[in-house]
């Protein structure tokens, strides 16, 4: 058993996932048994909703130049041989109003962010340079540049200058790196999550990383997880073969809930845990003390590659939630790995872990995400579905292109990177290019560009997609390849459009959007009109529609929005690129972190804050100048 110990803090957040496509008849049915039976999905909240996550007081002395208005404006505009490409970018008026004024963005090709990066690092002082050559790898085999993971050499590298001189990461420190690390550590204001149908009511999932004292690894022979994150009960087991009820681990929590035994196991505790520990590796000065950070993350993706003998079921399946909860985790490990390439394990981790990892991921969680990329998406766009893609996509391109880095097998490595990217470039155009700026449609009028499939079933799940696509567009980034301009840089629209609803909740002020936006109730459910309080919003239609079975739907001009809160979702590493590397102005954005920062980690998302707050300008920006023209 690892031996980490965890402190907790309050609370928030929810593990309430619903695919979005009907796969199949049967699906909503399957849902309606379990969910009758176990009901663990909602958390409580308990504080205002607006207010989770902000930046604590202890940290709100730092400064952040990074997002003032000029940092951006300090970029270069133009880079000599590089072409640009007209943008719209939602910019909002002292009256909530949205604008589009004329603005454009680079064309980089892979030759010159190879060029400009060369500079830049070549502009560094001896010490850093040293530091990178001596973590900066190059696989001649599949051509993969390590670590690639969301933070490359160059910012692991810079993050060690940053934090040599600051050695005690239980204080806040005097740089933004030191608040994040300080927070990655202790879990400092990070919004614990308390569940319902706990045994204790005071049990959390851990928000701090620690060195010892943890109580997992918590691997389990075989996972089943249905919708909604939730254990399949025996009833419905045995209406459904293939199906198994998960036996807990032998030490998993006492109070943890046991209606979402495999979501809680591998999501909540292990592999985000995991991850976290990759991450204290690099931000810990104490050689001995990163050492065990690193160990205790190889110490669970071990345990798991070891015991895990099956992601049921099969057949029926592989769903209901299982690629999402496969993506979810499979991203974390991979990329902890890859971040702890250079480091060796233990005596008591069996040789070549990260080829077994690899191994495993194509024997069981490759399985589920392919599927619902390859059939039950298909399926569902051969129905004329025209809302298919969302967050589960996004979620499942960045978990096959971290997997592809980390993998040594040269064709299999590479396939599953163009696949990844394939994946990345049609989920931002239908899930976030289109809306808006296609010939309307009943689902597609009144769009404002900047909007995506899911902005108005809540804003909770869109960050989800959002931090996805903007993490595999990093990964990306760190091989020298530019998926960050996909689809007339859509992603750029809706950072700032979904930054500046969260401000409009935050801070309570509906005059701070378009008047057809209806921001939600103090419970941070959608303010519906009297008569239509019981209709669910469907994204395939993108509309309220009655659940009593007359299907009458809503269309009233309005847009009601719900759940939202801050989630740490890519919001600084697509900060740092659009506005830190390419000058685009970003004043929402901007705005939110002030608010947010530093970013934790939540699931695969997060941490952004310490890899990537400001290093554009260290790591892009003397480059821009060195270059000569392509």
């Amino acid at each position: 058993m690892l031996a980490i110990k965890s402190s907790i803090t309050p609370s928030v957040s929810s593990c309430s996932r619903r695919l979005l496509l009907s796969a199949a008849p049967a699906a909503k049915s399957r849902r309606c048994r379990v969910r009758v039976t176990a009901q663990t999905v909602q958390t409580v909240q308990q504080t205002p909703p607006g207010t989770v996550g902000q930046t604590p007081d202890e940290y709100k002395s730092i400064p952040r130049a990074d997002l003032d208005p000029s940092y951006a404006q300090m970029a270069p505009a133009n880079i000599l041989g590089v072409g640009t490409m007209p943008i719209k970018v939602p910019r909002f008026q002292s009256d909530g109003s949205i604008k589009y004024p004329p603005q454009t963005a680079l064309v980089l090709n892979k030759a010159k962010i190879q060029q400009i990066k060369a500079a830049a690092i070549d502009a560094q002082t001896p010490e850093f340079k040293s530091r990178f050559k001596a973590i900066k790898s190059l696989d001649s085999a599949t051509g993969f540049n390590h670590p690639g993971g969301v933070a490359s050499a160059a910012e692991l590298a810079l993050l060690k200058e940053i934090l040599q001189g600051a050695t005690n990461s239980n204080s806040p420190g005097a740089t933004v790196q030191e608040a994040a690390r300080h927070r990655l550590v202790t879990g400092k204001g990070i919004p614990a999550k308390q569940f319902q149908n706990l045994r204790d009511r005071n049990w959390r999932v851990p928000t701090d990383t620690p060195l010892t004292g943890y109580g997992g690894p918590y691997p389990m022979d075989t996972v089943c997880i249905l919708y909604s994150g939730l254990d399949p009960v025996p009833e419905f087991a045995a209406d459904h073969p293939g199906v198994t009820v998960p036996v807990p681990p032998t030490n998993y929590p006492s109070g943890a809930p046991l209606d979402i035994v495999g979501h809680v196991s591998f999501v909540e505790l292990d592999s985000q845990m995991a991850i976290k520990q990759a991450m204290a590796y690099w931000a810990e000065t104490d050689p001995a003390k990163a050492d065990q950070h690193a160990q205790n993350a190889f110490t669970i993706i071990d345990a798991w590659v070891t015991i895990n003998k099956g992601w049921k079921p099969d057949g029926w399946d592989r769903g209901e939630n299982g690629p999402l909860e496969a993506g979810w985790g499979i991203a974390c490990m991979a990329r902890a790995l890859e971040m702890l390439r250079g480091v060796k394990p233990g005596s008591g981790i069996a040789p070549n872990l990260n080829k077994r990892f690899v191994e495993w991921v194509k024997a069981y969680g490759l399985k589920q995400m392919k599927w619902y990329t390859d059939v039950i998406t298909k399926k569902a766009i051969e129905n004329g579905k025209i809302a298919t893609y969302g967050n589960w996509h996004a979620t499942i391109a960045e978990a096959m292109m971290s997997v592809a880095i980390l993998s040594s097998d040269s064709k299999f490595a590479q396939g599953l990177y163009r696949d990844a990217t394939q994946l990345f470039h049609t989920t931002v155009k239908e899930y976030i290019w289109k809306w808006g700026r296609l010939t309307p449609s009943d689902a597609f009028k009144g769009r404002y560009i900047g909007e995506i499939t899911e902005t108005l079933r809540d804003i909770y799940h869109s960050q989800f997609g959002l931090g996805g696509l903007l993490q595999c567009a990093e990964m990306a980034w760190q091989q020298d390849d530019d998926l960050y301009s996909s689809n007339e840089y859509a992603l750029v629209s809706a950072m700032e459009l979904h930054a500046r609803i969260i401000r409009a909740w935050s801070l309570n002020d509906k005059s701070m959007l378009p008047s057809d936006y209806v921001l939600p109730n103090a419970k941070n459910d959608p303010n519906l009109p009297a008569p239509y309080q019981g209709y669910t919003y469907e994204a395939e239609q993108q509309a309220w529609v009655a659940q009593d079975g007359s299907k009458k739907v809503l269309r009233d001009g309005k847009k009601y929005l719900k759940s939202i809160k801050f989630l740490p979702c890519g919001w600084e590493v697509g900060y740092n690129h659009y506005a830190g590397r390419l000058g685009i102005p970003m004043p929402e954005t901007a705005a939110l972190l002030k608010m947010f920062w530093p970013e934790w980690q939540e699931w695969h998302w997060g941490s952004g804050t310490l890899t990537h707050a400001g290093t554009a300008a260290q790591l892009w920006r003397p480059g821009t100048s060195q270059v000569a023209p392509s």
